[in-house]
């Protein structure tokens, strides 16, 4: 009798695309994330802050493939335990960045997020944090003074 033979991840199309061939496009075309920055008028030093808590509501929809880009930041583990404990997207979504805040600590930086982000091709939702965090750090100023 033979076992069925279920396909690997090596055999799988869309494995390899996702694992071999997308990253392969991003490192011909590599744009850093001081790049993204610039690009959109933030000082590329403001990507080495620590995330704040604050923004993490806004920044949440630039993550739609939320556990694949989280897959690489936080353990399978949280994963599950964030599907388990969230209903929504979004909520969800606002989970695995507050978790990964509060596992990283003041290595939890905008910087790693928007590398996040481009390691995948997401380089518009990387535009899109960077944009977020400068109207962010100008509300910031405007409610200081």
């Amino acid at each position: 009798m033979r076992k069925s033979r279920t396909k690997s991840s090596e055999e799988n199309p869309a494995m390899i695309f996702s694992t071999v061939i997308h990253p392969l496009f991003n490192m011909m075309a590599k744009v850093s994330a001081e790049d993204v920055a610039n690009g959109v008028g933030l000082a590329a030093g403001e990507l080495s802050k620590p995330c704040d808590s604050n923004i993490i509501p806004s920044l949440a929809d630039c993550f739609r493939e939320w556990e694949v880009i989280f897959g690489s930041l936080l353990s399978e583990l949280d994963l599950d335990d964030i599907n388990r404990e969230n209903v929504t997207e979004e909520e969800k979504r606002i989970a695995a960045l507050r978790k990964w805040r509060d596992r990283n600590g003041c290595e939890a930086t905008y910087k790693v997020l928007v590398d996040a982000l481009l390691n995948r091709g997401e380089r518009y939702q990387a535009d899109n944090v960077c944009r977020k965090i400068l109207a962010h750090h100008s509300m910031s100023d405007k409610n200081s003074k």
